[in-house]
């Protein structure tokens, strides 16, 4: 059997890919429609039967205490000493305290970070007291502690 050059353009010429390409695309289509089409049918609108009540689970964690201080200033340099009666020895041990500072539209988390170095940071806790340093003065600014109770 002998080919032409006319027959073999035919077979393989620049048309076939653009044949070849849009039955790609066509199966394509066919596939995800048939796709769809089955996952509608598959799910079913109706539920199941209510199973058996569960056993009783632990008590979570909810004792937080959150601690807002108005009009605060602190100066630079200084450990600025606040009486927090709610932080107690088992807070400050297996609890967690997370400290904000700005103003009851707006709060920013401590450690306050400005350039790359703090510019306000809680730096000790101890029962009853939070010490909270600064390297600017500032006036006219809240402080914010959330106290969160260990388990």
């Amino acid at each position: 059997m002998n080919f032409s050059k006319k027959n073999h353009s035919l077979i393989f010429g620049k048309n076939t890919a653009v044949v070849v390409r849009k039955n790609a695309i066509l199966k394509t289509k066919y596939v995800l429609l048939a796709l769809i089409i089955g996952l509608t049918f598959s799910c079913s609108p109706e539920d199941g039967e209510i199973g058996p009540q569960g056993l009783a689970g632990e008590d979570g964690n909810a004792n937080v205490t959150s601690i807002i201080i108005e009009d605060v200033s602190l100066q630079v340099g200084i450990s600025n000493h606040f009486s927090i009666p709610e932080l107690t020895r088992d807070i400050v041990n297996n609890g967690v305290v997370i400290g904000y500072v700005g103003q009851a539209s707006a709060w920013e988390p401590l450690p306050l970070i400005q350039n790359d170095s703090k510019i306000i940071a809680i730096n000790l806790l101890t029962d009853g007291q939070i010490r909270v340093y600064s390297k600017i003065d500032i006036s006219n600014i809240d402080l914010r502690f959330v106290l969160i109770e260990g388990n």
